[in-house]
């Protein structure tokens, strides 16, 4: 048992001593307190031989602890900290803290909390203080700087109140004035502040141009005459229309006090509606009279310049522009001879106009292939291969010839015999006797020569076939690594 805690029980022969498995169940350990730290010290009662069921209870020789830290700290700040022990009373010894003051409050220190007692454990006081409200001077003054009223003391978070006489000011040639208030306006108390008094002009109406306002057009004045209570606007005369431009009326000063009104223009808001390809509307907006705009930009197209199409600033109120690609350029340069022959062709041509290839005899010739819109350039060259049909021909040539040469000697000997024989045997019959002769060898003439004609052109579809394989070959490899690259 480790206290009130069963660490393990086990079943022990009678006779045996008992040993505590500390491999398994570790050393027991008993948690410190404020004051002391435990020590496991062995068991109670002492392990001896089973004679009946026993219990075994850990044993701890407690130690004191030496020190505990002292932390005295401001805020977050910490003064300084020290090590005493346990039982010790604690004493600040530092200087008096301090707490900056705020818009509201000044502060004062008060103490420290928690209250301070003997220690008994690592602990931590922190400064407390007294807070007082601060206290603001609010001036009134007139117009001209000079001091109405000072009020002292003013708490933070009071709404201050003027008690003197309401202000004045003197009357000039043409104005009347009338107290309104103070700038800026007054409300609650957060710092010294200084009210100045702000006065209402009221013109000096001349009875001659009383009613009456004057509405200047092009530096003619037009006079409109009107009722006490009357806008005089309501019966203004109509602004000439400005392209691009809002008109209004506005009261301007008139050095002999009339009322006088003059047109002030401003810009109307154009707009420039860019219409990407994909149907995206980007809106620009201006004031009538801008010279320049910025423009969207425009998404780059492979094989095309990109534009907007042509507008005009500040011709209507509303102009749509799209855009527009035009097809690059793009050339084939044919390489002859280390003679090159450029060919231009506009992006998206399915085809060009190839250069004339020089003949070369026995030779097939073509451009080597070549794949038109895939780069800005591209070159290419004569690639000539060998007539097989001039070779066939060649051969058949001399199969034949030889064919006739064999054939012809067969038969010069042949006729000999034929011509002995019957000048013996058939006397008048030499000459048709010679030419039952000849027929026969002429069937084996053409027979010989179909033979021939035959055979070359056996030989002729192998040398194809292993031609046309020894083409596939090298696709076929390069598909294999192309395939190989992807992966």
């Amino acid at each position: 048992m480790n206290g009130n805690t069963e660490i393990y029980s086990e079943e022990v022969e009678y006779g045996v001593t008992p040993v505590y498995n500390t491999q398994q169940y570790g050393t027991p350990t008993k948690d410190a307190t404020a004051q002391y730290t435990y020590e496991f010290a062995g068991w109670d009662p002492e392990i001896s031989e089973v004679t009946e069921d026993v219990t075994y209870t850990a044993q701890f020789t407690e130690t004191p602890k030496q020190t505990y830290t002292v932390k005295w700290m401001n805020g977050n700040v910490e003064l300084y900290s020290e090590e005493l022990s346990y039982g010790e009373m604690p004493a600040y010894n530092g200087e008096t803290p301090v707490k900056s003051p705020t818009a509201v409050y000044t502060y004062t220190f008060n103490g420290w909390s928690p209250e301070i007692t003997e220690v008994v454990g690592d602990v931590t006081y922190y400064a407390q203080f007294n807070g007082v409200i601060k206290k603001y001077v609010v001036i009134w003054q007139n117009y001209d700087g000079s001091t109405l009223q000072i009020d002292s003391g003013i708490p933070f978070g009071t709404l201050p109140t003027y008690t003197g006489e309401t202000p004045t000011k003197p009357a000039d040639d043409k104005y009347t004035y009338e107290f309104k208030g103070w700038e800026p306006e007054v409300s609650i108390v957060s710092g010294n502040v200084t009210y100045t008094a702000i006065f209402e002009a009221i013109e000096i109406i001349d009875i001659e141009t009383k009613n009456k306002a004057f509405f200047v057009i092009d530096g003619r004045e037009i006079e409109v005459e009107y009722e006490d209570g009357e806008d005089p606007l309501d019966k203004a005369p109509a602004i000439p229309e400005k392209t691009g431009y809002d008109g209004r009326w506005e009261k301007q000063e008139d050095a002999a006090g009339r009322e006088v009104y003059g047109i002030v223009y401003t810009a109307k808001t154009y707009e420039i509606v860019f219409v990407a390809e994909d149907g995206t509307r980007t809106v620009v907006s201006y004031p009538y009279g801008t010279e320049s705009i910025d423009i969207p930009e425009i998404p780059e197209k492979f094989g095309y310049d990109g534009a907007w199409e042509i507008y005009k600033l500040n011709d209507k109120p509303s102009v749509e522009v799209r855009m527009v690609y035009t097809a690059k350029a793009f050339e084939v340069v044919f390489i002859y001879d280390d003679k090159e022959i450029v060919v231009e062709y506009t992006f998206g041509a399915e085809s060009v106009e190839e250069p004339e290839i020089p003949r070369k005899a026995f030779f097939t010739s073509a451009w080597k292939e070549y794949e038109l819109n895939k780069v800005k350039r591209v070159e290419t060259e004569i690639v000539y291969t060998l007539n097989l049909w001039w070779l066939i021909i060649l051969l058949c040539v001399i199969v034949i010839i030889e064919i006739i040469i064999i054939i012809y000697k067969k038969n010069k000997k042949d006729d000999g015999e034929a011509v002995e024989e019957g000048t013996t045997k058939m006397g008048g019959a030499m000459i048709l006797g010679g030419t039952i002769v000849r027929i026969i060898p002429s069937f084996w003439l053409i027979a010989c020569i179909i033979l021939g004609i035959a055979v070359i052109a056996l030989g002729v579809v192998c040398v194809m076939v292993f031609l046309k394989k020894k083409e596939e070959t090298p696709d076929a490899e390069n598909a294999a690594e192309n395939n190989e690259e992807s992966k």
